[in-house]
């Protein structure tokens, strides 16, 4: 999603709501920063803090994982057609993230992992994999890995 989409998205403000609350209820202070296009650019969503311990958190508003099982982990975000458009690398790779919460839609669960544990855990075996089809602004794929839910929460 671009920017605007993204402000404009309830489903995905009500999955950074519910993430914010899940942490304050713990005790945390945290702040949603989806708003910002300075941390929209970088991934963020969400950042919590305790003491000197701050963590950027992008939030992913999931609405198959509850018939799936499984995940996303966005390998490629932009694969065009055309060599004349630049690919884009997708958010396992954004250093500035250090944990991505999944957002089970239909469930209104949270599944909190680390992008490290994330990574090692589809980097440990063969993996299926997904590729979705786009068409504006240009043609392009986005590619990734489906995570089984089950392996997360081990």
């Amino acid at each position: 999603h671009n920017f605007q989409e993204q402000l404009n998205n309830p489903n995905q403000k009500e999955a950074n709501n519910r993430v914010l609350r899940y942490w304050q209820d713990q005790g945390y202070e945290c702040r949603d920063v989806s708003e910002n296009p300075e941390y929209f650019a970088k991934g963020i969503d969400i950042v919590r803090m305790l003491g000197d311990d701050i963590t950027n958190i992008d939030v992913k508003c999931d609405f198959q994982a509850h018939r799936t099982g499984n995940v996303p982990l966005e390998l490629a975000e932009i694969m065009p057609e055309s060599n004349e458009h630049k690919r884009k690398v997708g958010w396992a790779y954004k250093n500035s993230i250090a944990e991505i919460h999944y957002f089970i839609w239909e469930t209104k669960q949270i599944i909190p992992v680390s992008l490290k544990k994330l990574k090692e855990i589809a980097y440990s075996r063969e993996r299926r994999a997904y590729a979705s089809w786009h068409t504006k602004p240009i043609k392009y794929f986005t590619i990734g890995l489906l995570i089984p839910i089950v392996e997360i929460l081990k």
